[in-house]
């Protein structure tokens, strides 16, 4: 029994609050007006009134588009993968529940991109002692990998064996939901933890639930004895957890890339709520009247249809707004998406009139672009090591195996003046085939998923082309013309 293993680490606290906002922005307007954690309360505001207030914002969401967009840039094309025949079945469904190791690598840039971290578990349910592998995938039992979100890892010990930092302990925070022993129509969600550790170097893991005692307080309750994994008979020496994040697999929380784009547009937001509350104020001209001359039950009629009394020095006007507030706050407004744009949000910008110069896009997209490089990297890196893992559980003999996310996000399509100086520089020799077909599939003029054999290939077994003749030139060549 523990009472502190689901108490959070002390990076884990301090990135509580980027990830909630991050999250909440790119969730949408609801989850942004839920509560008062990200629109401010006007003074004099009633919880009516404030709600009002929030309803009548526009919300332009460029975080969430900003995720889309640079997800999209990562995987404009798919994944390279290679590795041997029989892990093909584990990596079209990698985490047991039909996702593809592509798809979660577009999940995990997706976490990365937006809470700064992600964490893989590479897991294998228990089975009867002395059972085979062949029993074992009849039972459909077999290693798999699990994603945790950044605030599911509540924290970590790293120790040092040889020159190696390894991880010597990772909690982690999970909720199952469980059948209603009386209802079979429900179900209560439970919260438990998850301790992986070195215990003696041998990899260790415990499951924890949370339970109240008998005075009402919160317990921790572990579950069953203590489970050591192995893989061909032989205990784990390593967690099988690896940290991925624009750092690579360095057991860190690193800042969320667009909690910067998130502040500001929730500042956005916020002006936006003032703007259109003030539009509910002042756009609507209010009459006005001086020494109106009126009976008791009379009432005012507006327009060429009835007439008015006045007394002596009376009078009648539109009250109208004449300020510079509203403007001032529109400006704002625009100063902001103006900042997101550069943020991250590039979609949000307006067109431009001129073609921009395919150099001046890269200088532009030049910080941009190395982050996402930094990330295809990581994640690269961590979908090798995850299908490694893999298929040395399930005993698959160690084969080449490669994993590479795209890192040509802007597409280099080439031009005709271009195609034809490259044809004419491989005619005349100044560039090899291999160079021409690699310029020929950057610039996606051939599939990015052929060879470079396989192209070469293809051009032997196609019929030879003749060039067409122009019958009258052939006739005037043989009178010697």
């Amino acid at each position: 029994m523990s009472s502190t293993v689901a108490n959070a680490s002390a990076q884990h606290e301090a990135r509580s609050d980027e990830w909630k906002k991050v999250r909440a922005t790119a969730a949408g307007r609801a989850k942004v007006i839920e509560g008062e954690d990200f629109v401010k309360r006007l003074p004099g505001h009633d919880n009516e009134t404030y709600k009002q207030f929030k309803n009548r914002g526009y919300f332009l969401n460029a975080t969430a588009r900003s995720i889309e967009g640079l997800v999209g840039l990562l995987f404009r094309k798919a994944p390279q993968a290679q590795y041997p025949d029989a892990l093909a079945t584990y990596a079209e469904d990698l985490t047991r529940t039909g996702q593809s190791a592509a798809k979660t690598a577009e999940q995990v840039a997706e976490e990365i991109i937006t809470a700064g971290c992600v964490g893989i578990l590479i897991d294998h349910p228990e089975t009867a002692e002395g059972d085979t592998l062949a029993q074992r995938e009849a039972q459909g039992v077999r290693p798999y990998a699990r994603l945790y979100a950044a605030e599911s890892i509540l924290g970590w010990k790293e120790t040092t064996i040889g020159a190696e930092r390894v991880l010597s302990q990772v909690r982690l925070k999970e909720a199952v939901e469980l059948d209603d022993e009386k209802d079979e129509f429900k179900t209560a969600r439970v919260e438990r933890v998850r301790v992986l550790d070195l215990d003696g170097g041998a990899y260790r893991v415990r499951i924890f639930e949370r339970v109240k005692n008998k005075g009402g307080d919160i317990d921790w309750v572990q579950l069953d004895a203590d489970r050591f994994p192995q893989i061909a008979g032989q205990r784990l020496n390593r967690i099988p957890f690896r940290f991925v994040s624009q750092r690579g697999a360095e057991a860190s929380m690193p800042k969320p890339p667009l909690l910067d784009l998130a502040d500001v547009n929730c500042a956005h937001f916020n002006d936006s709520c003032l703007y259109q509350w003030g539009i509910m104020w002042t756009a609507n001209p209010t009459p006005c009247f001086v020494n109106l001359d009126m009976q008791e039950g009379e009432t005012v009629a507006l327009g060429s249809s009835g007439g008015l009394n006045f007394r002596e020095g009376g009078n009648a006007f539109f009250l109208e707004f004449g300020g510079q507030g509203l403007g001032t706050i529109r400006q704002a407004m625009e100063d902001k998406r103006r900042d997101m744009a550069v943020m991250g949000a590039r979609m949000l910008m307006e067109d431009r009139r001129q073609v921009e110069a395919a150099e001046t896009a890269q200088i532009h997209r030049a910080g941009e672009n190395s982050i996402l490089a930094a990330i295809a990297f990581s994640i690269s890196e961590a979908m090798e090591w995850a299908l490694e893992l893999v298929g040395r559980w399930a005993g698959i003999s160690a084969g080449p195996i490669s994993f590479a996310v795209n890192k040509d996000f802007m597409p280099a399509a080439i031009d005709g003046p271009t195609l034809t100086a490259l044809m004419q520089a491989w005619q005349g020799g100044g560039i090899s085939s291999r160079d021409l077909f690699d310029c020929l599939q950057r610039g996606e003029l051939i599939r990015e998923d052929k060879t470079y054999e396989d192209h070469e290939e293809e051009l032997d077994s196609e019929p030879v082309r003749v060039p067409d003749v122009d019958p009258l030139s052939a006739n005037d060549a043989s009178r010697g013309i």
